[in-house]
């Protein structure tokens, strides 16, 4: 979405989300499923930002790709990974949401970690539905949705079902669309065409501040057909 798009590049661009550093729970996540992954992996970090998640998979594929609408974003990634030897500029993609055809039954793992939020309740579905047409059969996906205890809930007002915009609390992400799902069980229905290997949530809160806690449902999830 065009507001979203714009807010992430100014975001990039100032630097406020240079992560130093992969995400702990994805880096656990991983670590119990990559047993079952192929010998040779395919990878797809969808909205891969910065690029410290994708620092982490890097050297543990064999073919690395990315997804993601901040044109700032893909050079601060690109010279992140330029010294890593299966790094490919020409694999990262910019795109909002639209279907790769290329992508179709590509992957054995796809990435898609505190990105998908940023949708409304319709394009979150359909962005779903491409990734388990971009997974190969016994593919792996990995990804988050903010729970309702997440700041983004509590500085925001909902403009449909599931879907809020963000308010002036969170100055940096003003007016931005995400989806929250209402529990565990709608964030479940949300995958329905996928076996769930895990599921839980991840939180940080802030005694001091508990109303900006950040807060995220996780989903380990197979393609099985």
């Amino acid at each position: 979405m065009k507001q979203n798009k714009e807010s992430w590049n100014k975001i990039y661009d100032k630097g406020y989300s240079y992560m130093m550093y992969p995400d702990e729970t994805l880096v656990i996540l991983y670590h119990r499923i990559k047993n079952i992954l192929p010998n040779h992996i395919t990878c797809l970090d969808y909205g891969f930002g910065s690029g410290n998640n994708s620092e982490f998979i890097i050297d543990k594929v064999n073919e690395f790709y990315g997804i993601e609408i901040s044109e700032i974003a893909k050079e601060i990634t690109s010279k992140r990974l330029f010294s890593y030897e299966n790094f490919d500029k020409n694999n990262l993609f910019i795109n909002s949401n639209n279907y790769v055809e290329e992508f179709e039954e590509k992957f054995d793992l796809i990435l898609a970690w505190h990105v998908i939020s940023y949708n409304t309740d319709e394009s979150v579905k359909e962005v779903i539905s491409h990734f388990h047409k971009y997974l190969k059969k016994g593919g792996i996906l990995i990804t988050t949705l903010a729970t309702r205890e997440d700041i983004s809930y509590y500085y925001s007002k909902e403009i449909s079902k599931n879907t809020f915009q963000v308010d002036e609390r969170i100055p940096s992400q003003k007016d931005c669309i995400v989806v929250i799902p209402e529990n565990k069980e709608d964030f479940e229905n949300y995958f329905e065409k996928f076996s769930i290997l895990d599921i839980g949530f991840k939180q940080r809160t802030s005694f001091l501040k508990p109303e900006e806690t950040s807060s995220h449902y996780f989903g380990v999830l197979r393609k099985d057909y």
